[in-house]
């Protein structure tokens, strides 16, 4: 029998989870969800919430949330308040590990899964999403179409673990189909 790899909370989810732990609305959006801690923490203040894994072995049944087995959002056409990645973000040759290996420069999931983002976002969506300082994290500011900052940082004794917020620009909220 295969042992599932399953990402367990640690010190990046901790962080999310203090930016978003307050935070209330009607729909919300877990993407990256591994052990389904932050869609956990998002049921108790969003009528709606779907949480995405790209592993189905992972994906759980609750009744508060909607698990969906897809690579990032790609399965989604909704339009969501809250949204949070917690993506694979380690800087790797290659994708061997779905869990922790982000691409040569640790932000290339990251990357794809923000632009994805952008059209599941609304004029007063906000996006969060976890990286590290050993990632090529000033790429992850720079987005077309998203205004970002960083909003939670937590130094670790190798890396500092980092939340950027990220929210459509103004530009992008004139255009209903971006």
């Amino acid at each position: 029998m295969n042992k599932i790899n399953v990402y367990k909370p640690s010190d990046d989810t901790f962080l999310l989870a203090e930016c978003i732990k307050d935070l209330k609305g009607d729909s919300a959006l877990d993407i990256c969800t591994g052990s389904g801690y932050i869609a956990k923490i998002l049921s108790k203040n969003f009528r709606i919430v779907v949480a995405t894994d790209i592993d189905k072995c992972i994906l759980k049944r609750d009744e508060r949330i909607s698990y969906i087995c897809c690579n990032g959002a790609s399965a989604l056409k909704s339009r969501f308040d809250i949204i949070t990645i917690n993506p694979p973000y380690l800087p790797s040759d290659m994708i061997s590990d779905i869990t922790v290996d982000g691409g040569n420069e640790g932000i290339e999931v990251t990357l794809s899964l923000m632009e994805e983002c952008i059209n599941l976002m609304h004029e007063k969506s906000r996006l969060f999403v976890v990286s590290s300082s050993l990632s090529n994290i000033s790429r992850l500011l720079d987005i077309e179409g998203l205004e970002t900052k960083i909003v939670k940082k937590k130094r670790l004794w190798f890396e500092e673990l980092i939340v950027i917020e990220a929210n459509l620009k103004y530009e992008a909220r004139l255009h209903p189909y971006h």
